[in-house]
């Protein structure tokens, strides 16, 4: 059975066919790339996967689990989404951004834990941006930022990655780790589908 996937998907807006009849698997342990022109609708099938927009027709479904049925705590431990844009306007240090990723390990009162500093320290040393962990993020780079933003997916610790356009800020170096960083994790089980 398929770890992540779409079904006969298709999304309507304002009288505009987005998508119409897409069918896609992601099995665990495979690194799934989905290309094509601008405005064909690759970003909004990964909203779609991520649980963010419901299709007019078709669904989505996680190990054979409708996402739309699961609520978004439970399918933010099993599923990270990194948009295209990543924003933020706050000045946090990057480890408290990373953290961020942690939200839906916590309870609703709870603070961090060990495991939660933990999962933080391996996603940033995984990506190259622990050196960065007291840093404002406002002030990193658009490389650093999107690698900052790619730990805190990783933070989560998913078992289906969603990328969206990962490596369109980071130069030629950071562009193979990346991308090497998720293959080598497709290895270790986990599933990730990029555009």
């Amino acid at each position: 059975m398929s770890q992540i996937a779409v079904q006969a998907v298709s999304l309507e807006v304002a009288g505009r066919l987005i998508l119409d009849a897409v069918s896609l698997n992601g099995s665990a342990g495979r690194f799934t790339g989905i290309i094509g022109p601008n405005g064909v609708g690759k970003s909004t099938l990964l909203r779609i996967m991520a649980g963010l927009l419901t299709p007019t027709r078709g669904e989505a479904t996680l190990s054979g689990t409708p996402v739309a049925r699961m609520g978004a705590r439970a399918l933010a431990r099993q599923v990270a989404y990194l948009p295209q844009e990543t924003q933020i306007d706050f000045a946090f240090p990057a480890w408290d951004v990373v953290m961020m990723g942690r939200h839906p390990h916590l309870g609703r009162f709870s603070l961090e834990g060990r495991r939660d500093e933990e999962a933080v320290r391996r996603a940033m040393a995984l990506t190259g941006t622990l050196h960065l962990a007291e840093q404002p993020v406002t002030t990193l780079s658009g490389g650093e930022r999107q690698m900052t933003f790619l730990a805190k997916t990783l933070a989560q610790e998913p078992r289906v990655l969603l990328l969206d356009e990962p490596i369109s800020a980071l130069d030629l170096r950071h562009q193979l780790r990346a991308l090497n960083l998720v293959r080598a994790l497709c290895r270790e089980g986990m599933t990730a589908i990029a555009v």
